[in-house]
């Protein structure tokens, strides 16, 4: 998993020290940690959902869709939604999940910006 895509269509290597940091898989255990987590349902079925943590003043994250970190802050989510129980809630987590699955890693995720932020899936444009 080298060669990755660039938001603007271009390709790009990453070496693994790269693709670790961009993953975020370290930085998980310090979710609990942050300042404030904010997670977003997809404004569309086939975005991603929003993902913001601040780890402390000036210190703003936004995961990329797929990665361990963007996974581990929806799951946290979902789990205090589905506590909630609350009908409004439960649909939220819903969404969130379905989220999920759509984005499973993070090739998934530049795999559709090659293809569908341009032409999302389906034939629509956006």
């Amino acid at each position: 998993m080298d060669e990755s895509a660039d938001p603007r269509g271009g390709r790009v290597d990453l070496t693994p020290e790269e693709m670790r940091a961009l993953d975020g898989a370290h930085r998980v255990p310090f979710l609990s940690l942050a300042a404030t987590l904010i997670v977003a349902p997809p404004r569309e079925p086939d975005d991603p959902a929003s993902v913001i943590i601040e780890w402390g003043p000036g210190r703003v994250e936004r995961p990329v869709p797929g990665s361990t970190l963007w996974h581990a802050s929806i799951e946290r989510e979902i789990e205090r939604l589905v506590a909630d129980g609350e009908s409004m809630s439960l649909r939220l987590a819903a969404q969130l999940s379905r989220a999920g699955k759509r984005w499973p890693d993070i090739e998934a995720w530049w795999s559709w910006l090659r293809t569908g932020w341009l032409a999302p899936p389906g034939g629509r444009r956006g």
